[in-house]
């Protein structure tokens, strides 16, 4: 999915810096419903993050958004990311 495509449709927003697991897969099933499931990453997340319907934001990609949020947030830690 491009940036592009995003806009206009729902989402389901989390951080993880874990891989697919059963809780990203349910928030996966259940965003679904809504459009898709957006998974921004942190430091430890892995780089070959895959899980179907779900568009994965590398640290990278985040930056490249130009988006001052990525500048923002805390890194290495899941402390005030939900």
């Amino acid at each position: 999915m491009k940036d592009s495509q995003l806009e206009g449709t729902g989402a389901v927003v989390v951080t993880s810096i874990s891989g697919p697991n059963p809780v990203l897969r349910n928030w996966q099933r259940s965003a679904r419903r809504e459009g898709f499931l957006l998974c921004n990453s942190d430091v430890p997340s892995p780089a070959d993050f895959s899980l179907e319907g779900c568009e994965f934001y590398s640290l990278d990609r985040q930056r490249k958004t130009g988006l001052r949020i990525s500048e923002l947030l805390p890194r290495g830690t899941t402390h005030g990311r939900t």
